[in-house]
């Protein structure tokens, strides 16, 4: 039994992480559907929310100008689009601070940062570093973390930068 070849692309798209989920519903028929057949009951299995890239699956029923479902006249190729979620970047800066020495330990545990999150997401910050004698040393943070309301980690959706800030105790003043 001779069968015409059919071959259908399903389209790609790409954005940003957005906490949205990506969805494509083109498609192209690169070549082989009849005169008067059409493609119907078509469905897009896949959608991507998190950073990553997933095949844009499709599945679909060719049918005649009569509405009859004649997939199996065909042999199908579907080349599968692409579905990209790139991480969103955003640049943290811990604070610096500085004081005369007084015996106690400093530590500054202020951010500021560039970009932008998520509505509903949030940067954790522990901050691992105190200074008290005198000299400098680096204010880096011992955890970092996006997270949302419920504290589950969205860190995977993002490219985050650290810049580190400095504490620095001088000595005191005669």
């Amino acid at each position: 039994v001779y069968k015409d070849i059919l071959r259908v692309q399903s389209g790609s798209d790409s954005q940003i992480y957005n906490g949205t989920p990506l969805m494509c519903h083109d498609y192209t028929i690169l070549s082989g559907l009849a005169y008067g057949d059409y493609l119907d009951d078509i469905n897009f299995i896949v959608s991507i929310e998190d950073v990553g890239i997933e095949s844009n699956v499709m599945s679909f029923v060719v049918r005649n100008s009569y509405g009859q479902d004649i997939s199996s006249h065909y042999l199908i190729f579907i080349q599968y689009g692409r579905l990209q979620v790139t991480p969103r970047e955003i640049v943290i800066t811990l604070g610096s601070a500085e004081k005369e020495f007084d015996g106690e330990p400093l530590t500054c545990e202020t951010i500021t940062y560039t970009g932008s999150l998520v509505d509903g997401h949030e940067i954790y910050i522990e901050f691992g570093d105190s200074i008290t004698n005198v000299g400098i040393c680096d204010n880096t943070p011992s955890v970092i973390d996006i997270i949302d309301e419920y504290n589950n980690s969205y860190l995977r959706n993002y490219k985050v930068t650290i810049i580190d800030g400095l504490l620095k105790v001088t000595p005191k003043s005669k």
